[in-house]
C-alpha cells in the first residue's frame, strides 16, 4: 500500500538519520486519516507529537530524536495546486525508547461552503510492524474523534513505551503544542 512504501522509502533514506536497514528492527507508525466533508474546499489537518524528552514533532519540526513526520497532507487547493492527500504519517524507523510520547491532532484550516460549521471526523491509529521483504503489520490501537472548529487542537492519545511494551492510551483533556514554547508541559489526562 502507498503509506507502506511512504515510511519504507523514508526509513531506508541515507537521509534518516540513521537509515534502516536491520530487517528485525520494528519501525511504528501514527497515522492520521480523515474523509470527505460535504461542500470541502479545503482541508489541512496536522498531526503534532511531543516526545518522550520534550522534542516537539510536526509541521514546525519534522524531525525528533525518535519520530518523523512522513510529508504534510491536504485536500483542495493550495499554492501548488489541488491535493488529495488524507493522510498523515509520522514513523519512528527504530524500535521507541521508553517513556510517553503525547499525539495531538490539529485543526490548521478547514474551509467548508463559506465558513459553514462542519464536523470532521478524524482518526489516529498506531501500527507497528517488521520491514521484511513483505511488510506485516501489527495493528496496535485506534480511536475516532470529532473536529468542529479551525484552529482546534486536540490530545488524541499517549503512547506509553516500556519493557514490556507499548501501549496505547486515549486522552480525555488538551495540552496544547502548537504553543509550545519550551520548557515542561503539564500532563492531560489520558487513560
Amino acid at each position: 500500500d502507498a503509506d507502506i512504501a511512504r515510511v519504507t522509502t523514508f526509513c531506508r533514506s541515507p537521509n534518516t538519520a540513521p537509515p534502516l536497514n536491520s530487517v528485525d528492527d520494528v519501525t511504528t507508525i501514527v497515522k492520521l486519516d480523515w474523509w470527505p466533508l460535504s461542500g470541502e474546499e479545503v482541508t489541512d489537518i496536522d498531526l503534532l507529537m511531543l516526545e518522550s524528552d520534550q522534542t516537539p514533532v510536526g509541521y514546525a519540526n519534522r524531525d525528533g530524536h525518535v519520530f518523523h513526520l512522513v510529508g504534510d497532507a491536504i485536500v483542495g487547493r493550495d499554492g501548488n495546486g489541488i491535493k488529495t492527500s488524507r493522510s498523515e504519517l509520522m514513523v519512528a524507523c527504530h524500535p521507541v525508547p521508553e517513556g510517553s510520547y503525547l499525539v495531538n491532532v490539529y485543526a490548521y484550516r478547514v474551509e467548508v461552503d463559506g465558513g459553514r460549521p462542519f464536523e470532521l471526523p478524524v482518526t489516529v491509529s498506531v501500527w507497528q510492524a517488521k520491514p521484511r521483504h513483505l511488510w506485516e503489520d501489527t495493528f496496535v490501537y485506534a480511536s475516532t474523534f470529532t473536529l468542529h472548529s479551525q484552529p482546534e487542537e486536540i490530545s488524541a492519545i499517549v503512547l506509553q513505551q516500556k519493557n514490556s511494551g507499548m501501549t496505547v492510551n486515549q486522552c480525555h483533556t488538551t495540552t496544547k503544542l502548537r504553543e509550545f514554547g519550551g520548557g515542561q508541559l503539564p500532563e492531560p489526562t489520558c487513560k
